[in-house]
């Protein structure tokens, strides 16, 4: 044998790899790529569900907002004193005298005390 065959069969000797070994080394790339795969998956459903949580949080703060000017006006519409200026400056009433006021107080009402105005037919008109 030669120099150069002598280190041609080292470096064939040196790269080659048992075949159990070749093997377990491609199952674990493939079980890498498997797993990526799982965590690049992941990593998209996290981000669409964080979109759509910012999305909510969104709807939410447009909702208490609605919220806060729904009581606003509530109270503006309750408010005695406000409805007796409304009254009084936008739509030109006067405040009456005391004289001519009069508060109605109407006892509480039972359900023998309901009155039916309406009841079905129990026959259809001819």
């Amino acid at each position: 044998m030669t120099v150069s065959a002598n280190a041609e069969s080292r470096a064939q000797s040196r790269f080659t790899l048992p075949r159990g070994t070749l093997c377990l080394l491609v199952a674990c790339l493939v079980c890498l790529a498997v797993g990526l795969g799982v965590i690049g998956a992941r990593m998209g459903a996290i981000s669409r569900n964080a979109r759509r949580i910012d999305t909510l949080n969104q709807m939410i703060t447009a909702e208490r907002s609605r919220r806060q000017q729904l009581e606003i006006a509530l109270n503006e519409r309750s408010n005695i004193d406000m409805i007796r200026d409304a009254a009084i400056y936008r739509l030109g009433m006067s405040e009456p005298e005391s004289a001519v006021t009069q508060v109605v107080a109407l006892p509480e009402l039972t359900p023998s005390d309901v009155v039916t105005v309406y009841e079905p037919a129990q026959q259809p008109l001819p």
